[in-house]
């Protein structure tokens, strides 16, 4: 994979961030140590979405997620990580 066409993350909680904001979810690599990687396509929006993620106060609205988006994000990761 091109190194910057694509976004690479362990961290499960952005993860379920990023599909709640509608960012689709590429690819789910296993690493050597059986570590989990999650595979965004990269874009202005997504590296928008991760800076407001990891920076910006709770109380902005740029963290504002549905719910039931982030409840659904949670399930289809659980699905596809114990598959």
């Amino acid at each position: 994979m091109n190194k910057d066409k694509y976004y690479k993350t362990s961290a499960f909680y952005l993860t379920v961030f990023l599909i709640a904001k509608s960012i689709p979810l590429c690819d789910i690599e296993r690493s050597d140590h059986e570590k989990l990687v999650f595979v965004f396509l990269n874009s202005k929006k997504l590296q928008d979405l991760i800076r407001s993620y990891n920076f910006h106060e709770d109380k902005d609205p740029a963290l504002k997620v549905n719910f039931r988006k982030t409840e659904k994000a949670i399930k289809t990761l659980k699905s596809l990580i114990h598959d």
